[in-house]
């Protein structure tokens, strides 16, 4: 039942939300967009949880300014959208929790996400650890 909306309102709402944390913690987050034209509908609230959790769960647990890139390429048939972070990083064990149905009640935000995306894609969210930071992305097919 995900209401979907165009992605260029997710992405107004995602903007909205770093700037206020930008407003609350300065230069300690840095924001990168690499952004194609696409025009394409995603469920609500798919992008900006990411986001969060990148900033609240990666950058803000490291003792140095961290930046975040989001990015929308356009890849034919489908849309990847990506956010990388360059802070903390994931745990393998919370990525294998996510995978596997096993997350913790306080800490639904991404899985509630990937479960979203996996029912109305049929795949889930690519999550993975970086050296620096962690990197999360989907694809969303285009009605062509």
């Amino acid at each position: 039942n995900s209401e979907f909306i165009d992605v260029k309102k997710e992405l107004k709402q995602v903007r909205d939300y770093i700037e206020i944390e930008k407003a609350r913690f300065g230069e300690k987050i840095n924001v990168i967009y690499d952004i194609d034209e696409v025009d394409i509908k995603i469920p609500s609230l798919t992008i900006q949880p990411l986001v969060e959790n990148a900033i609240v769960h990666g950058i803000l647990k490291d003792n140095h300014n961290g930046t975040i890139k989001i990015s929308l390429k356009d890849e034919d048939e489908k849309v990847r959208i990506s956010i990388v972070d360059s802070g903390i990083g994931i745990s393998e064990e919370m990525i294998n929790n996510i995978y596997t149905d096993n997350v913790p009640e306080k800490k639904i935000g991404l899985y509630n996400v990937h479960s979203r995306i996996k029912l109305i894609y049929g795949e889930g969210l690519n999550i993975r650890k970086l050296d620096k930071g962690t990197r999360i992305e989907f694809f969303i097919k285009k009605n062509i």
